[in-house]
């Protein structure tokens, strides 16, 4: 991440496309299938083990309480709404929800 503010900080105009964090793409697939075998106490796991791994990536990031503490915010958020599959029925359509969240 610190890497890419000196790519694009150079002053000339362009245009950035992110993919997820690595990683990312494996775990919301590895969620997703326990969820499909109502194995959602193993899927509140995997999904506390991703949000750690944000957690602690955004701690690296932000070093100024205002925009560490907005952070923080979205990442609960994010992963409020992955936990919310563990509570509920899961179809594709929720699939198709949490693979798009990476």
């Amino acid at each position: 991440m610190h890497a890419l503010i000196e790519l694009i900080n150079d002053g000339e105009p362009k245009i950035v496309v992110l993919s997820a964090m690595s990683g990312t793409t494996n775990a919301l697939v590895e969620i997703s299938q326990a969820l499909y075998q109502k194995e959602n106490e193993k899927a509140g796991s995997l999904i506390d083990t991703l949000k750690t791994k944000y957690q602690q990536v955004i701690e690296e990031l932000y070093k100024t309480e205002v925009p560490l503490q907005k952070a923080k915010e979205l990442i609960s958020t994010h992963f409020d709404y992955l936990q919310s599959f563990t509570r509920d029925l899961f179809y594709y359509h929720e699939e198709r929800a949490i693979l798009c969240a990476g």
